[in-house]
C-alpha cells in the first residue's frame, strides 16, 4: 500500500511540471541565472537542471542546458544537473552539453535514471568526462548495485553524488538512512 501510495506520488510530481507548463511561463535561463547567483551569495551550492517536458526532444534539452551553461559560466561550484535518461543518453548531445558546461566553467552531473538506466548512464560518463573536466553522476542508496558503482567508480575522477533514490529496485530494494551511511 505504502509503495503504491509512493509510485502515485512520484507519477503526480513527473506530471506536475507538464501541467503547470501548460498554465504558466517556466522560468528560463535567465531566471535560473538569477536564482543560482542569489542562492551562492547566500552561501549555498547551486545544482541547476532542465526538468523537461512532454514536447522535449534530446536537442531541445541539450539546447536548454546549453543555454543554461552560458549564462551560469563563472557561477564557482556550480554543476549542471543532465537529466541522461530523458536525452536517449545520446553521445552527440551530451558531448554538446558537456562542451558548453566546459566553457562555462561548470561540472556535469547525470541524475535522475532508474535501475534499468543505471548501466547507460554509467556508460555516459567517459563520453562526459573526454569533454568537461569535472563529470559524475547520482548514485542511489537504496540500489543493492551501487555499493558495486561506487567501488568500481572510487578511483576514477568521477564525482558521485549520494541520493536517497526516487525509484525502488525491482530486484531489491532497500531504501532507507541504514542505506544512504552504508554507500
Amino acid at each position: 500500500m505504502r509503495e503504491a501510495l509512493w509510485a502515485r506520488l512520484r507519477d503526480w510530481r513527473y506530471a506536475l511540471p507538464g501541467w503547470v507548463g501548460r498554465h504558466a511561463p517556466g522560468p528560463d535561463a535567465a531566471a535560473a541565472e538569477r536564482l543560482c547567483r542569489r542562492a551562492q551569495l547566500a552561501g549555498m551550492m547551486v545544482t541547476p537542471g532542465y526538468f523537461h517536458g512532454p514536447q522535449d526532444t534530446p536537442d531541445s534539452m541539450a539546447a536548454a542546458h546549453c543555454a543554461m551553461a552560458a549564462r551560469l559560466a563563472g557561477c564557482a561550484g556550480a554543476y549542471l544537473s543532465v537529466k541522461g535518461p530523458a536525452m536517449g543518453h545520446d553521445p552527440a548531445m551530451l558531448v554538446q552539453v558537456a562542451q558548453a558546461a566546459a566553457r562555462a566553467g561548470l561540472s556535469v552531473l547525470l541524475d535522475a535514471h532508474g535501475p534499468g538506466q543505471a548501466d547507460a548512464t554509467i556508460a555516459a560518463l567517459p563520453v562526459l568526462a573526454e569533454h568537461v573536466g569535472d563529470a559524475g553522476l547520482a548514485l542511489p542508496a537504496r540500489w543493492p548495485r551501487s555499493l558495486r558503482d561506487a567501488a568500481a567508480l572510487r578511483d576514477t575522477p568521477a564525482r558521485l553524488r549520494i541520493v536517497m533514490g526516487e525509484w525502488p529496485d525491482p530486484d531489491c530494494d532497500t531504501p532507507g538512512e541504514a542505506a544512504y551511511l552504508a554507500l
